[in-house]
């Protein structure tokens, strides 16, 4: 993934406005355990974009990760507010639940 999200840094500086970047920023920082970093990456893009699907899909990852980093109820926000961008959401649906 280092790779990965080397390309994407890369691409971050011709595009810097691109909030898909600090996205996928952020899927390369949770699978490698990077919680922190993850945590900056899609908190980046969740203020950059004004796209509802990468907002939803930016709050549930970061859902997933506050789980991950033990606050459960800082991730039952955040899946609410995942499906405040996106109703139809059922695994942030499912998550809040569980």
């Amino acid at each position: 993934m280092v790779g990965a999200r080397g390309e994407f840094e890369s691409a971050q500086i011709d595009a810097p406005e691109a909030a898909f970047i600090p996205y996928n920023i952020g899927i390369t920082y949770y699978t490698e355990g990077k919680f922190e970093e993850a945590k900056r990456s899609f908190e980046k893009a969740l203020a950059m974009t004004t796209d509802t699907d990468l907002k939803s899909k930016s709050a549930y990852n970061l859902g997933h990760l506050t789980f991950s980093m033990g606050d459960r109820s800082g991730s039952i926000e955040k899946f609410k507010e995942a499906l405040k961008y996106n109703h139809r959401d059922r695994d942030a649906k499912y998550n809040i639940e569980y």
